[in-house]
């Protein structure tokens, strides 16, 4: 694909020969990603039933259907992982190489977090977006959830504004 100032970028994946309504080039810790709009075909479903879905702390969501589907905790789970990586770094020089070399390690271990987190939403939102045909949510006061010390963590960890986004587009499509 031919860029302007950049030149020519080699990619792994093929692209759909559709027109191409603009690209992104983003750099994440120590990878480089080009993501592309273009427009897609919208699908009719037949599905009209309609679905409840409830969000919480202990599970993620819980549908109404009885199903408990249990959140990725991966914040709570690299705790530790997390605050020793962050402790090494003290000491280092700012700008010297260790010290580059630590954070970006730190880094990669708050992608992993958030890609856990991303994955699981996407997973769920698209199963529940093909499934079924109208769909209700609560609408939680996230900011209110995240003013509560004991509730932030927990509410910042399963990500519950990330859960209506995905899900609103995906209907949509």
């Amino acid at each position: 694909m031919q860029f302007p100032v950049i030149g020519i970028l080699k990619t792994y994946e093929r692209l759909p020969q559709v027109l191409t309504k603009s690209c992104t080039i983003s750099r994440q810790p120590d990878r480089w990603f080009i993501s592309w709009r273009f427009d897609a075909q919208q699908q009719e479903s037949g599905n009209t039933s309609i679905f409840r879905v409830d969000l919480g702390i202990k599970a993620l969501a819980t549908l109404s259907t009885g199903e408990v589907i249990a959140g990725a905790k991966s914040y709570p789970k690299y705790a530790a992982k997390r605050s020793r990586r962050q402790g090494l770094n003290r000491p280092k020089m700012i700008g010297s190489s260790n010290g580059q070399k630590a954070q970006l390690k730190i880094a990669r271990l708050h992608k992993k977090i958030a890609n856990t987190r991303k994955n699981t939403l996407h997973n769920l939102t698209t199963l529940l977006a093909q499934n079924h045909g109208l769909m209700v949510i609560e609408d939680l006061n996230v900011s209110g959830m995240m003013a509560n010390h004991k509730l932030a963590a927990s509410v910042a960890a399963l990500g519950f504004f990330e859960f209506r986004r995905p899900l609103t587009y995906k209907c949509e499509l």
